[in-house]
Parts: structure tokens; sequence; C-alpha cells
């Protein structure tokens, strides 16, 4: 049993997301604010490979930071 939530901040890497994603086996991170630590949103499989697909892939940022990468909405709470 695992114990906690997985996070990232907005300006984690997409390759370090998608690392993590695979390293840990998860379907998703909770991105938090810096700061405040409120979350703003849910970056996951499906929206990594849909922020690559945008450009393609020679012209997607090496670096490109998790708040470009069109987060999901958060359930069960304000965002």
């Amino acid at each position: 049993m695992s114990v906690g939530v997985a996070t990232c901040s907005p300006d984690t890497p997409l390759p370090l997301i998608a690392k993590i994603l695979n390293d840990k086996n998860l379907d998703a991170l909770v991105v938090l604010e810096d700061g405040e630590g409120h979350a703003l949103g849910v970056v996951g499989q499906d929206e990594l490979v849909q922020a690559f697909a945008a450009g393609g892939a020679e012209a997607a940022p090496v670096d490109p930071p998790a708040r470009h990468a069109g987060l999901g909405p958060v359930r069960g709470g304000q965002a």
C-alpha cells in the first residue's frame, strides 16, 4: 500500500513527467501550484501524448513544462 499522491509543479519538464509516470507505473500526476500548493490540474499519459502530437515530434520543445500539457481538471474539489 502506498500513501500520498504523486505530484509535480507547473514547471516540471514533460520528459521528466513521462519518466516518473513510467518508473512508478502511474497514470497521472497532480500538478500543484508553487507556494500555496493548490491543485491546478492533472497531467497524465493522454495529456503528454496530446502535448507532443500538437507540435509534432520534431517541433516539440525538448523541455516543455507541465503548464503546456493541457492539464486535465481536478476532480472532487475546486481548481
